[in-house]
């Protein structure tokens, strides 16, 4: 069942506005014609009626973002609220019972950072097993504040005064949370997707490598062109290649960070584009991984322009995953999706080198 509530304001604004010098700007819209008169001394007894349109000033749709029992539904439609009054509100009791057993953790894990640091401080612990505890605790924390909102999010409040034009459930009833309403509601795009994988933290091109795999799993087609790492064998590329199913195809000179010649990194850069394009264009593909080509963009071997031309020239069949740190902001505003890997503890620097099969 979904929940919704439809809140309008309580001031209006009409689309034709009177003939005062001392007028208030409207948003600008396409309206249709409508008639102009002048009005003079003497016609303060006239009454004209002008078509127009009378718009709520604010309006919203309010959902819960939780699931669970309505057990408080004061509201009806017509009535008239306050701001902060209260709109509706779910059985919250999971929810608090879920924030005091986090609490609980916290609060363990705050005296297990405490007493480390103590620990730390006289060479009793390495700074290993200290990562790891400011870890835990990090990660005690997140939670509590994930159930704190979740806590929140079980009570809907008037956002502003206005009047309830709409309600869709009655009390007592159970509710979903909108974003699980929603999906039901959603329609296919018609067309690929594009996803960017972008972030300090690992894991960018280990992502789009399962979203292959995925693909994979119904028979679709990829293809893959890699960026900067057109020397580094990888196992991913080691299995593709032997198993099939994917069209691989890695830049030819294989630049590196600390390249001394540009204008072959240039060449390179733009040569794999070129035969990226092709095959989004080709309409053969269900998905195309372009791996690290946000590294290509950051150093400009390749233009923001023509990555983005080539996407919107892809076949409507096709999706795309760009991967790599410091993903231009131009790129991700035109994704559907973006994805960023945060770093939160990395074995190098704990000085433990690549694994094989775990980072490569």
């Amino acid at each position: 069942m979904k929940f919704g509530v439809v809140l309008v304001g309580a001031a209006l604004l009409p689309w034709l506005t009177g003939c005062s010098d001392d007028q208030t700007a409207l948003p600008e819209r396409v309206d249709p014609p409508v008639k102009v008169m002048q009005v003079g001394e003497g016609a303060e007894g006239l009454i004209r009626k002008l078509p127009g349109t009378i718009r709520a000033a604010q309006q919203v749709d309010l959902a819960f973002q939780v699931q669970g029992r309505l057990i408080e539904f004061p509201v009806k439609e017509g009535q008239t609220v306050a701001e902060g009054e209260l709109l509706a509100k779910l059985d919250d009791r999971d929810y608090r019972s879920s924030l005091d057993a986090i609490n609980a953790d916290v609060r363990k894990n705050r005296s297990n950072l405490k007493r480390a640091k103590e620990m730390i401080a006289k060479d009793f612990i390495s700074q290993v097993e200290m990562d790891r505890i400011q870890v835990t605790y990090d990660v005690s924390i997140a939670n509590q504040q994930q159930a704190q909102k979740a806590l929140a999010d079980a009570t809907l409040v008037a956002p502003f005064a206005g009047t309830i034009a709409k309600t869709l459930v009655e009390n007592f009833q159970d509710v979903q949370a909108k974003q699980r309403a929603k999906v039901a509601e959603r329609v296919d795009p018609g067309r690929g997707l594009v996803l960017v994988h972008t972030g300090k933290g690992k894991g960018k091109s280990s992502s789009a490598f399962g979203v292959v795999i995925r693909a994979l799993g119904w028979n679709q087609t990829v293809g893959v062109v890699q960026f900067i790492k057109g020397k580094w064998i990888t196992g991913e590329r080691r299995y593709f290649e032997e198993t099939g199913g994917v069209t691989w195809f890695s830049m030819g000179e294989g630049f590196t960070w600390d390249t001394q010649d540009r204008d072959r990194d240039i060449a390179a850069a733009t040569a794999a584009f070129a035969k990226a394009r092709e095959m989004m264009e080709s309409g053969n593909y269900d998905l195309i991984v372009l791996d690290e080509i946000n590294i290509a963009l950051r150093y400009e071997y390749l233009t923001v322009d023509a990555v983005l031309e080539g996407l919107k020239a892809r076949s409507d069949r096709t999706s795309v995953v760009l991967t790599g740190r410091d993903a231009k902001p131009e790129i991700c505003e035109y994704a559907d999706l973006v994805t960023e890997m945060t770093e939160v503890k990395h074995p190098f620097k704990a000085g433990i080198k690549a694994q094989r099969g775990v980072d490569f």
